[in-house]
């Protein structure tokens, strides 16, 4: 009865507690402010985020780097334990997670060549072909647009695809988020940020129901809300 008694704590048991080792997901389409990996280690929001709580807590880190498409199954069976910066939009069964309170709402913008053609309405994007992440969410307007066969549609893996995209007139405009955006863009003299938001989202990190509740608590705990604005100030 015992042994039996053991199994079961054992099968039951939230995998982080079980090996100390938060699992962290992140995806191909992710780059600098929000995750970079440089000299081996991992920087950027993501990382500012999760390291200091897990070191407060005994806890190892260990960034996965996983398929986007994928990353919602992991996590679900708990083979990966948190993902940060998500929107609820982009989760088809949202409920299935534990979700930290809200980190930041931000827009998403469409990015053009100089001497494109001026972007300043949903309007001006008839006849153009318009770029974004692979598994990128688009805003109700563009969508419909897409749908509509008014807008071209292309898909990338990375950031870097998509900026060399534009500049090499493989695409009239890309859609990403003002954040990245304007890092990737401080030195960049052929490209503009349009005026034009293309949608806003609140973000969050999400948890697997296999971690325990009580650290996701912990983890809403940790960062008061003017802790996160220190966090996110060296970022944003």
């Amino acid at each position: 009865m015992k042994i039996l008694f053991a199994f079961f704590i054992l099968i039951n048991c939230p995998f982080a507690i079980a090996s100390k080792t938060l699992v962290v997901g992140v995806h191909p389409g992710l780059t600098f402010p929000d995750y970079k990996v440089v000299n081996g280690k991992p920087v950027g929001i993501i990382p500012s985020l999760i390291n200091p709580f897990a070191e407060k807590e005994g806890y190892k880190v260990k960034y996965k780097m996983v398929p986007r498409k994928r990353l919602d199954k992991l996590i679900t069976s708990g083979e990966v334990h948190i993902r940060c910066l998500c929107s609820k939009n982009w989760i088809s069964r949202p409920g299935d997670f534990h979700w930290r309170k809200l980190l930041f709402q931000e827009e998403s913008n469409f990015v053009r060549r100089v001497d494109g053609k001026e972007i300043s309405q949903f309007s001006d994007l008839k006849g153009l072909a318009v770029a974004g992440i692979l598994g990128f969410i688009y805003g109700p307007e563009l969508t419909a647009m897409i749908e509509k066969g008014e807008v071209e549609r292309s898909d990338v893996i990375n950031v870097k695809n998509l900026i060399s995209m534009v500049t090499k007139k493989r695409t009239d405009v890309a859609v990403e988020s003002k954040r990245v955006l304007k890092h990737l863009l401080k030195n960049e003299k052929e490209l503009v940020i349009t005026q034009l938001v293309q949608g806003r989202e609140e973000h969050h990190c999400l948890f697997t129901k296999k971690l325990n509740k009580d650290l996701v608590d912990k983890f809403n705990d940790f960062y008061s809300d003017e802790k996160l604005l220190q966090v996110m100030d060296q970022y944003l």
